[in-house]
């Protein structure tokens, strides 16, 4: 059971991206792998997002973000 195995390389390049902030679905397609494969290694490897990057990727996934933007547009067109 498993995937393949990720080269030297492919993984410590995969995890610098991640610590700048790069999201797994992208980093999962750069390195033709699974968002699962990605998380499983930042894991293993004890990287983790910052709080502030947390908090992003939580209002971006949860819509919170457009809403934002359309009372910005509401409040400009008043």
């Amino acid at each position: 059971m498993g995937g393949r195995l990720w080269s030297e390389e492919d993984k410590a390049r995969m995890l610098e991206l991640y610590s700048q902030g790069w999201d797994t679905s992208s980093l999962a397609e750069m390195f033709d792998r699974t968002e699962d494969a990605v998380r499983q290694q930042t894991a293993k490897a004890h990287v983790y997002r910052t709080a502030e990057k947390l908090s992003e990727v939580r209002r971006r996934s949860s819509g919170l973000l457009n809403v934002q933007r359309a009372r910005q547009d509401a409040d400009l067109s008043e």
